[in-house]
């Protein structure tokens, strides 16, 4: 028998592997006899003709015709999975648009699919679309430039601009802007074609293009930007033109004030100029510019994920800016997918992410790994320096010849000034005398000079001899970093960490004194790596932009110790910083649950909407335990069981998730006749496929002495677990609370926490032994 039998989908086609691809279907719902629509898949119960069930994703629907309020919740649930401002500005088109909800309901639930449905939807309009009017033509151009379906965006900004559309000098520079981005069109050959238009925003892009700076900005500064696109594309703009002007430091605080859920393009521009200024810097300008990019670079992600937009690449940034941190072990899990990870599948097989992730490899000693992502590396430096890397880690000493050479090949591929700093590094390290720089001094004198200190420390000494650099560490960031690295290559976690931390200490520096906290972390001292990072957002006080990385340090390493009234702040704050970091909704989620705060917990997972869908399989389990006491969804038993195709082996997970589904019949939280058959069925093919299962299994109730003999031994094998005997010991001894009981045994707090014998009530472990009623 396959897994999941009962479940029958429509409207959708997908295989192993792959995204689902999209059917477009008609705007309407109905339902044949027994046929449930479920947390966007079609469900058909074991009899019943399934043939007139037509898809709406996310919409629970039954017999018959669906009503008004029921495919506005469709449309209002579709709506929420696009971006923040495309959202508001369809809500007001609907009353000058209906069809709007059309548009809504019929996109697919892929980045992809949404990218391929709306280029044809450009060349050949479905019926609802030759209705638009022209007031619906820039949203559909925004809304495909979102999903990077330039043509298509170019082509409904075109019309609109051909149609009449207000105001004109914004739709038609932004129709040339996507011309700019076809091969067959240009910006510059659009805008020609209305030179007549008086417009300090034409004016300022045409000089732009003509490389006029100053005119570019000037006439820019005297255009009025309606709200919303608008005012992003005048911040965008601007930020690009000082940019051109190496003015750096002034684009940086407009960028900085930007909405980076409503604005996301603002917050990869802010990313790209950071790192872009950290290659130019000292180390300890470099480290914070670096940091600064990779908290950037993750909220984008975080963002573009809750409306299937690009964040690979923004997970490309974000790599980029934790090698530049020297935080390896974020840049290797910010692109692999789960367990090691928390890339999605769509970033984990992004061929750019691919690319980046070669170098991180060979970073981190993942040699196969390495050598096998270069089949996608296109850039002769990378492609050098990787081997290099792995050079250098085959070899038994840093200035092992081999290794020389490897360096002097990557310095021969280098173009650009950061790539030959890079190189020159490599070639330092390697023993061999510094190349001249000279070349570098004038866009990049504090990165030249922060060589030129390394080199000068090293020279002289043999591989082994790290006297000189132990001598001038306190006094130079860059020293004292590479010190920390030549401890860790000789096995020492421990001492590495503390040279960052007393160089740190002596710098008053909160970015080296962050690389000392994970460095602790790694060496799994969390006391050490606690106080590491309490030090560091001391040091850097409020408002830097680095301290979500130490907060969420602080709710590992709390948790780790038990410490979970400490770890549900830490992490309150965290989510404050990004509501939508699903790392942090879920670790706070979980530090409520083995709180015994299930209230609390439910709440924060609902707090943006609909519940936060699981990423991994012990979040499903906590989905689903929370969902079946609290969820007043009537889908939501028929999502559980959808969910549960994510493990279909896993025989724990699927009896957990069904226990607490069943449970869920004996509240009052609303569960239709057909979902409960759906359930039943569930229920019947897993106790087929797992007889002897501990975790969801049928007793006969005929005999009570016989079912009271089994559910004894049931709970002494509960009870006699040596992970359950574990957790019960640390909780006797304190270091984790008494509410972790009700999360282990499935019982309420009161239960776990009160047990009536002829001595005082006190705290119990759940031990089943039979007790005596006063």
């Amino acid at each position: 028998m396959t897994p999941f039998s009962w479940i029958r989908r429509k409207g959708r086609t997908s295989s192993p592997g792959s995204e689902e691809a999209p059917v477009e279907v008609a705007p309407t719902v109905l339902a044949g006899p027994g046929a449930v629509a479920a947390g966007g898949a079609i469900i058909g119960s074991a009899v019943g003709d399934y043939n007139n069930v037509t898809y709406i994703d996310k919409q629970y629907v039954t017999d018959g015709s669906a009503s008004l309020k029921a495919a506005h919740a469709a449309f209002e649930q579709a709506l929420a999975t696009l971006p923040p401002l495309l959202q508001e500005e369809a809500r007001q088109l609907c009353d000058h648009w209906p069809d709007v909800e059309a548009a809504v309901n019929n996109l697919p639930s892929s980045r992809s699919a949404r990218n391929d449905i709306l280029e044809q939807w450009a060349k050949h309009e479905p019926p609802w679309l030759t209705s638009a009017p022209v007031r619906a033509l820039p949203w559909l151009g925004q809304l495909a430039s979102a999903y990077d379906a330039e043509s298509a965006s170019f082509s409904f900004y075109d019309r609109s601009v051909r149609e009449g559309g207000y105001p004109r000098d914004l739709l038609i520079v932004q129709a040339a802007l996507k011309a700019e981005a076809l091969t067959e069109g240009s910006a510059r050959s659009y805008l020609a074609a209305h030179v007549g238009l008086d417009s300090p925003l034409v004016h300022s892009v045409r000089s732009a293009l003509d490389k006029d700076w100053d005119a570019a900005l000037d006439h820019l500064n005297r255009w009025t930007a309606p709200a919303g696109s608008g005012q992003a594309l005048q911040r965008l703009l601007r930020a690009r033109i000082l940019l051109a002007q190496d003015r750096t430091d002034q684009a940086l605080p407009a960028l900085r004030e930007a909405d980076f859920a409503r604005f996301p393009q603002l917050g990869l521009e802010l990313a790209q100029t950071l790192l872009q200024r950290a290659r130019r810097r000292a180390t300890r300008n470099r480290l914070a510019d670096a940091q600064e990019a990779l908290a950037v670079a993750l909220r984008v992600r975080n963002a573009r994920r809750e409306w299937f937009g690009d964040s690979a690449e923004a997970v490309v940034l974000a790599m980029r800016a934790a090698v530049s941190s020297q935080d390896l072990a974020t840049a290797w899990a910010i692109c692999q997918p789960a367990p090691e990870g928390d890339a999605n599948a769509q970033e984990a097989d992004d061929p750019r992410v691919l690319g980046e992730s070669a170098l991180i490899a060979a970073l981190t000693g993942r040699e196969q790994r390495a050598h096998e992502l270069l089949a996608v590396v296109t850039s002769p430096f990378i492609r050098a320096q990787v081997l290099a890397v792995l050079e250098e880690r085959r070899a038994d000493s840093s200035e092992d010849e081999r290794v020389a050479e490897a360096w002097q090949r990557a310095w021969d591929a280098a173009q650009s000034g950061p790539d030959q700093l890079m190189a020159a590094m490599g070639l330092v390290e390697s023993g061999q005398a510094l190349p001249d720089l000279s070349h570098l001094k004038d866009d990049y004198p504090e990165a030249v000079a922060d060589l030129e200190k390394l080199a000068h420390a090293v020279s002289g000494t043999a591989g082994g001899d790290l006297s000189l650099l132990r001598a001038n560490a306190n006094q130079n960031p860059t020293i004292a970093v590479k010190l920390a690295q030549r401890y860790q290559q000789l096995g020492d976690l421990e001492k590495a960490a503390a040279t960052l931390q007393e160089s740190a200490t002596h710098l008053r520096d909160p970015q080296l004194m962050t690389l000392a906290a994970r460095g602790f972390q790694r060496a799994r001292n969390y006391e050490k790596a606690k106080e590491c990072a309490d030090s560091a957002l001391r040091i850097a006080g409020p408002g830097w932009a680095a301290q979500g990385a130490m907060y969420e340090l602080l709710v590992e390493t709390e948790s780790a110790a038990g410490n979970w009234e400490q770890a549900t702040d830490a992490a309150i704050t965290l989510l404050r910083l990004d509501s939508h970091n699903l790392d942090a909704r879920w670790a706070l989620v979980k530090c409520y649950v083995t709180r015994a705060q299930p209230d609390e917990a439910w709440q924060t997972l609902t707090e943006l909407g609909e519940a936060a869908a699981p990423r991994r399989r012990d979040e499903a389990i906590l989905w689903v335990q929370l969902g079946a006491r609290f969820s007043a969804d009537p889908q939501f038993v028929g999502r559980a069981l959808e969910l549960m195709q994510n493990w279909p082996q896993d025989e724990e997970l699927l009896g957990r998730f069904l226990a607490a589904l069943l449970w869920r019949t004996t509240t009052t939280q609303p569960m239709p006749a057909e979902a409960a058959e759906l359930l039943r069925e569930a229920s019947s093919n897993y106790l087929e496929r797992f007889p002897e299962s501990v975790y969801f299994r049928a007793l006969d109730a005929s005999d009570p002495g016989v079912l009271l003999d089994e559910l004894g031994r049931s709970l002494r094998r509960e009870y006699e677990d040596e992970d359950r005997r574990e957790l019960r010991e640390r909780i006797a001894q304190g270091q984790f609370p008494v509410g972790m009981l009700a999360l282990m045994n499935g019982r309420s707090y009161a239960e776990v926490c009160v047990r009536l014998t002829e001595e005082p009530p006190g705290l119990f472990a759940s031990d089943p032994t039979p007790f005596r009623l006063r």
